[in-house]
This record gives C-alpha cells, sequence and structure tokens, in this order.
C-alpha cells in the first residue's frame, strides 16, 4: 500500500466520497469520449499559444461582473473617497493636486 493509499483512507468521510464520485464521474466522461483527454490537451495548448481565446469578455463586461460581485459579497475591492469642500472656501494648490 502506497503512501497516497494511506493518506486517501485517512481523509474525512466527506473527502472519501467526493473523491469516489469524482473518480465515478471520470470513469462515465471517459467511457462515453475516449478521446476526452487529448481533446482537452488541444485546448490547453491552444490557450497557451493563442491568448486572445482566453479573453471572451470586455472591459465593461469584466466592470459589471466585479460590481455584481461586490453587491453580493457586499464587499468593495476600491472604496471613493469624496471630499467635501466649503461653498465659500478658496482651494489652494495642494487642494487641487490632492484630487
Amino acid at each position: 500500500m502506497s503512501i497516497l493509499d494511506l493518506q486517501a483512507e485517512q481523509q474525512p468521510l466527506e473527502v472519501q466520497a467526493l473523491h469516489a464520485r469524482m473518480s465515478q464521474v471520470q470513469e462515465q466522461l471517459l467511457a462515453q469520449t475516449p478521446q476526452l483527454p487529448d481533446a482537452l490537451v488541444a485546448i490547453h495548448k491552444m490557450l497557451i499559444e493563442h491568448e486572445e481565446l482566453v479573453h471572451l469578455l470586455d472591459d465593461d463586461d469584466i466592470q459589471k461582473l466585479h460590481k455584481a460581485h461586490e453587491i453580493h459579497k457586499q464587499f468593495h475591492l476600491v472604496n471613493k473617497e469624496v471630499k467635501k469642500v466649503g461653498k465659500n472656501k478658496k482651494l489652494s494648490n495642494d487642494d487641487l493636486n490632492n484630487i
């Protein structure tokens, strides 16, 4: 028995069940499409050679995705800072440089 087998047996039951289910799915996928590993290797090589294939979203779509994620997680990656200036206060050069 190998060390990997011993480590797998010492995992919690949930992890063992997950590994068993993933192995079952892998076997079924390979039985239905025997050329799947070759296809995945070819796709991976193409994505490495042609980086433009990886970028499926434009900047606006990425911005919408980030905004939706921030709303969903109630987390802001960048907080916008708003400076309040009095109506009659004159701005100095330092104030203008800090904007």
